[in-house]
């Protein structure tokens, strides 16, 4: 089954910073067709009851949530669940783990936190997932990468959430993640750039970035990925115009994959 398409609703955070905002901001995405998100970085002071009540009206449903751990999780776990239960989602997405989980005793430790951090979410219908940013996949504990580190240390039913880009600035191959987590990474993040004529790197739609995306969109479905959600925290054009390139892309890339194994 090929996966369906959402959109990381944080690629827009400077439009969700108050009731309107955020109002207008999901009647634009509803118009251009995305029918999920995965919610990140809307405001606090948005309350939850209000969130969930215009993504229903607007037809959108709420995949998953996502917050860094030191901001999401501990202190502020109550909200975090709040949030994601009110919202209807399924996923519970933890990221920005502590830089200093750098050696092996340290990481072993913080796999005791999310374990009883998965025992929370799993008593409370949720499944919770982990995505790693490129300092995970570029720091090594005992020769691997400390995000496999970490998932190797927890349960399989703790989600990897795949942020393909990252793959792209730390050197690791996409397929390489895929094979080794298929049936494990339920949600993935498509997201490219390019070099611009000045030398800057910048972020670009998908379409208009360096990346071929259909057989990375055919390595997800083999991965047995379920969602893919669009993403782009900058832009040399209009953010809403940029995840309308994006939205309409990625579904011709879908159409363009074969239902045929890989591996």
């Amino acid at each position: 089954m090929k996966p369906l398409i959402g959109y990381q609703i944080s690629s827009i955070r400077a439009y969700l910073d108050t009731e309107e905002h955020f109002h207008d901001s999901v009647v634009k995405l509803a118009a251009m067709g995305y029918k999920r998100i995965q919610l990140q970085w809307a405001s606090p002071d948005l309350s939850n009851d209000f969130i969930a009540k215009e993504l229903k009206d607007n037809g959108i449903e709420c995949i998953g949530t996502q917050d860094p751990y030191l901001e999401g999780f501990g202190p502020n776990l109550e909200k975090t669940m709040d949030r994601t239960l009110k919202t209807g989602s399924r996923y519970m997405v933890f990221s920005l783990i502590p830089r200093e989980l750098d050696n092996a005793e340290a990481m072993k430790d913080f796999a005791e936190k999310i374990k009883e951090l998965n025992k929370i979410a799993r008593s409370n219908g949720l499944i919770l997932g982990f995505h790693p940013n490129d300092y995970n996949y570029t720091t090594r504990i005992d020769g691997v990468p400390s995000y496999e580190y970490l998932l190797n240390l927890l349960p399989d039913d703790v989600q990897l959430n795949y942020c393909i880009h990252a793959s792209f600035r730390s050197g690791v191959e996409y397929d390489e993640v895929l094979r080794k987590f298929a049936g494990r990474v339920d949600l993935v993040h498509f997201k490219d750039s390019k070099i611009l004529p000045d030398g800057t790197r910048h972020l670009m739609p998908l379409g208009e970035g360096e990346h071929d995306w259909v057989p990375i969109a055919q390595s997800c479905q083999q991965a047995g990925v379920k969602y893919i959600f669009t993403e782009q925290e900058r832009w040399l054009k209009d953010a809403f115009e940029s995840a309308k390139i994006a939205l309409d892309y990625t579904v011709d890339c879908l159409d363009k994959i074969e239902e045929k194994p890989l591996w």
